[in-house]
């Protein structure tokens, strides 16, 4: 009798534990264990084997196989972007930027123009050209340059 309430605690504890867990892959493993459990109280002889069975429809032996296979079916051609040759996830490369700045293109594309009127009051207004600091890490040594049209 001691022995089944030791059980039946190990249960609660797991099935709270699974209730409890937010990561799904952690929640399934938690959920193979409260099987076995709830199997080894029914004296099944394979227990881990069952539950696989039940849980993945497969044996323990062919488990990761099967998760690769259906990997490779879903992504189709894009699999070796995602997963190594073993299966495991490829982590996160920093992309490098696909354009390659030219500074003088740069330099060219941060001088403004304004219209006739704006451009003319501005220069009867102060009598030189204005300049602004730039936002840019490229353009941090230069001033954006307004000039009049």
């Amino acid at each position: 009798m001691d022995k089944l309430v030791t059980i039946a605690r190990v249960l609660s504890r797991l099935e709270d534990a699974e209730r409890r867990e937010d990561n799904l892959w952690f929640q399934q493993d938690v959920r193979q264990a409260r099987t076995i459990v709830a199997l080894v109280m029914k004296n099944d002889p394979q227990p881990f084997v069952t539950s696989s069975y039940r849980i993945y429809a497969c044996h323990p032996d062919f488990v990761w196989a099967n998760i690769v296979t259906n990997r490779r079916a879903k992504l189709g051609d894009e699999y070796d972007l995602w997963y190594d040759s073993s299966g495991m996830m490829r982590p996160d490369v920093p992309k490098k930027p696909s354009i390659v700045f030219d500074e003088e293109a740069e330099r060219a594309t941060n001088v403004v123009m304004f219209p006739a009127r704006q451009s003319a009051a501005l220069e009867k207004k102060s009598g030189k050209l204005l300049e602004m600091p730039s936002a840019t890490q490229i353009e941090a040594r230069q001033s954006l340059r307004i000039l009049p049209a």
